[in-house]
């Protein structure tokens, strides 16, 4: 009660770091848009699909970092067995602690409190679910923001929506509101046409070999380093070299940027297989990848850069044990989902039924099963695009043709 004396059983201080703002999660994200007053119940799925298609955000994996932080404490040497697990609150697990020790070894035991202090534990970073910017979308954000600022304002776009309520209502005439908000937009599509190309480069400095320029720049599939400008007139071409793994075009730093042109230049020859293919690595818009003969063998969580001919051998081993049956552009393929067949182009695949043996199979089964297989099977993107529509828009179509089929009658 107030007035009452209290004993200090333990006095923390606990290490800590500033934290940036959470990210938005889907769910969140949502519950954001309804506060602005940003999109509708109907919309708010399309608009999920559409930036994570059209690769503005992606899904964060990752379970976060181990990061070590120290804590040091004042308590009674007689209490420390009661502190010694770490479970008291505000504290790190007992798993993450280590034990008590004092911080004054020296100092001659003596009755009260001392001074101790441990390191803990604990993990940072994690972005599993969380809706993470591309370069692309910064890209594309800092465009808008910078050129179209009144058209991506969020009162703008929710009072938009709000006239479109009023549209549905009968409230407001469509043909007025579309003039009110094309003519103002038109002006500044005019506006834009003298618009450099843009994209974002951050210049980092000159190199200390050849004195050329060195850039930090984003472009379709992310961002990099370019060495030298686009020198039309002598016909030399800039060299590139990837951003540093957790690095962005805003981050980086110019000398892990001459880093990044020290490495070797892609494609590179590691050598040959024991059957005599040569392997090569390289980089695509899919990922980094090997370049076997006829095989192409995808290298996720290795660096082609530094990827030997040790290791990308079996790997590559690995691929052509997977292959049943080659025909050139038919194939039979042992997957991480059982075999399949593979046809010429991308998504023209089929599985094999279980109570079928892939050995037994010939090129003219494979051809009808391919010919056979369910249609309508889209790319990805595709797939993401058309998920987006909502199932209300369905509805509001039949709705329609019912409006209309009962005026007919």
């Amino acid at each position: 009660q107030q007035g009452d004396t209290v004993d200090a059983v333990k006095i923390t201080a606990r290490e800590v770091f500033a934290k940036p703002p959470a990210r938005y999660t889907e769910g969140s994200l949502v519950k954001k848009l309804e506060e602005l007053g940003i999109g509708r119940p109907s919309t708010y799925a399309s608009i999920m699909s559409a930036i994570q298609a059209r690769g503005y955000v992606k899904k964060g994996e990752s379970e976060g970092e181990p990061r070590k932080i120290t804590e040091i404490a004042l308590f009674d040497e007689n209490a420390r067995a009661s502190f010694e697990g770490g479970t008291e609150r505000g504290s790190a697990s007992s798993s993450a602690a280590r034990p008590w020790r004092r911080a004054e070894p020296t100092r001659p035991e003596k009755d009260g409190p001392c001074i101790f202090i441990r390191t803990v534990t604990e993990k940072t970073g994690a972005t599993k679910g969380k809706l993470l910017p591309t370069p692309v979308g910064e890209l594309v954000a800092d465009f808008l923001t910078d050129h179209f600022n009144q058209v991506v304002d969020y009162g703008f776009t929710a009072e938009i929506e709000t006239d479109l309520d009023k549209i549905a209502e009968q409230k407001l005439e469509r043909v007025k509101m579309l003039r009110d908000f094309y003519d103002p937009f038109s002006k500044l599509i005019k506006d834009s046409d003298g618009i450099t190309r843009y994209n974002n480069a951050t210049a980092l400095g000159q190199d200390p070999k050849t004195g050329k320029p060195i850039y930090a720049k984003i472009g379709k599939n992310g961002g990099f380093i370019q060495l030298g400008d686009n020198e039309k007139e002598s016909g030399e071409k800039p060299r590139f070299a990837p951003l540093p793994k957790g690095k962005t075009v805003k981050t980086v730093t110019y000398e892990e940027a001459l880093k990044q042109l020290a490495l070797p230049a892609l494609p590179r020859t590691l050598g040959k297989a024991k059957d005599g293919t040569e392997i090569i690595a390289a980089a695509g818009p899919f990922g980094p990848y090997l370049k076997c003969g006829k095989y192409n063998v995808p290298i996720k969580g290795y660096d082609p850069y530094t990827i030997d001919l040790k290791t990308a051998e079996p790997l590559y081993q690995k691929k052509v044990d997977s292959i049943i049956a080659d025909w050139g552009d038919i194939s039979i393929i042992i997957g991480a989902y059982g075999p399949y067949v593979k046809g010429p182009g991308r998504f023209n695949n089929v599985k094999i039924p279980k109570d079928q043996d892939p050995k037994k199979i010939t090129r003219e089964e494979a051809e009808k099963m391919l010919a056979e297989k369910p249609k309508g099977r889209r790319t990805s993107r595709a797939t993401a695009r058309g998920s987006s529509r909502h199932p209300s828009h369905k509805t509001a179509r039949k709705k329609s043709s019912a409006k209309k089929t009962t005026k007919k009658k």
